[in-house]
């Protein structure tokens, strides 16, 4: 099996246990306590992602990104497996899923760069590049659904122990996939690493340098700062949902899973598109934006359109559509994204590059977790206004001419 499929297999399979883990303990959270501010902490903790991806990115440009991500796999299997072992001896759930989530984040700040970053190794041409981001995407969201699936099923389990239990299963058959996913010539290269080498003034001058000479780069100094005000607005929407859908269906009560499966499978059948027709999506990156607009739309009217409806089933027929909506859209707008930031920066600062532009995003979903907390009144006009912020900034998006020049570089 080559490398790009023990890649794959492995996010795969571990992305999977942790969309599981997440859909679960958030639905535990929002039902069982009915705490907005739980909710919020357990998404906040992911801060720690903010102050590692630099570092994470600096990591992969300079030891091998294939041990990072064998060495994180086995990490993560050991934390669920201790989780498991935690919350069968003390029955104390709260507490330890937020540290989990924590230590979770801090492990992506590595992992995320080396994954991204090591996919142009692994790529013959920029059509390869192209088709292996589109694999590694599209297992992503099959894991999305996947995750979806078996949160939901975990959720009718409702016992923590057997729940952490299968999670901590499926993690640890993802790490099988990278035991030997790199050549014993790379061996050894990351255990010559000391934090006293990040003190050191030299390090700390590089790691100022790289960041600096980062923004030049117009990928990234003309479409990060509206990615980052989109993200944020969306976060925000999105952790208000497991309280706010709960108002909404109170007969259906797996509407929170049906809105992570239907994500998933909206960017499932597009990445099964775009595995066939990669060439012409790329070729029309100028779409980029309209992408986002669509994307907004499919959310930000969802909330105005509940106000009018009573019946139950109704809504969820109006929330399958939105997030239908929602997941074909960012799946391509995402995708363009990374592949140009791919395209266009210089491969010597390519994992640092997307360690910030990851430790960006990461730092939004903690922050908006953070600001969901401050919203006492959940209804659909609050909802409305926290997404239409998205829907604004992509409509401006339209009238900057910068955006149509980068995107059409190395078209």
């Amino acid at each position: 099996m080559n490398k790009i499929w023990k890649l794959v297999l492995n996010d795969f399979l571990s992305t999977t246990a942790i969309q599981a883990f997440d859909i679960y303990t958030i639905w535990y959270i929002a039902h069982i306590t009915g705490n907005q501010h739980l909710i919020a902490l357990f998404g906040s903790v992911g801060i720690f992602d903010i102050l590692l991806s630099p570092i994470g990115g600096i990591f992969s440009d300079n030891y091998s990104k294939e041990q990072i991500i064998k060495v994180i796999s086995y990490i993560r299997s050991v934390l669920f497996v201790g989780l498991f072992i935690i919350v069968l001896a003390t029955k104390n759930v709260d507490f330890n899923v937020i540290l989990i989530s924590g230590l979770l984040s801090i492990l992506s700040a590595f992992y995320t760069p080396a994954t991204e970053s090591i996919i142009p190794e692994l790529s013959i041409d920029e059509n390869e590049l192209f088709v292996n981001n589109t694999y590694l995407n599209l297992a992503g969201q099959l894991a999305a659904v996947a995750g979806a699936g078996i949160g939901s099923l975990l959720i009718l389990i409702f016992k923590p122990s057997i729940v952490y239990l299968i999670i901590a299963f499926l993690v640890l058959l993802s790490s099988l996939f990278v035991v030997k996913f790199f050549e014993k010539s790379v061996q050894g290269k990351i255990n010559s690493f000391s934090i006293r080498d990040l003190l050191k003034k030299e390090s700390r001058q590089k790691i100022s340098f790289n960041l600096k000479s980062i923004w030049k780069f117009p990928v990234i100094k003309v479409l990060f700062p509206y990615a980052c005000v989109i993200n944020l607005s969306y976060w925000m929407f999105y952790y208000l949902m497991p309280i706010y859908l709960g108002q909404e269906f109170k007969k259906i009560k797996f509407a929170y899973s049906i809105q992570e499966l239907t994500i998933a499978i909206a960017a499932l059948i597009c990445g099964i598109l775009l595995s066939k027709f990669s060439d012409y999506f790329i070729k029309k990156a100028k779409l980029y934006t309209s992408y986002l607009i669509a994307q907004s739309v499919g959310i930000v009217m969802m909330p105005l359109i509940f106000i009018f409806l009573e019946n139950e089933f109704e809504k969820l027929i109006i929330l399958i559509s939105a997030w239908l909506i929602y997941g074909i859209f960012n799946f391509l707008s995402s995708l363009i994204l990374i592949t140009k930031i791919q395209q266009l920066v210089d491969r010597a600062k390519l994992g640092t590059t997307l360690g910030i532009v990851f430790s960006a995003f990461g730092a939004l979903n903690p922050i908006a977790a953070g600001l969901s907390g401050l919203i006492h009144h959940i209804n659909s006009i609050t909802v409305f206004a926290v997404g239409s912020i998205m829907l604004f900034v992509s409509v401006i998006m339209l009238f900057d001419k910068r955006i149509n020049q980068v995107l059409s570089i190395a078209n």
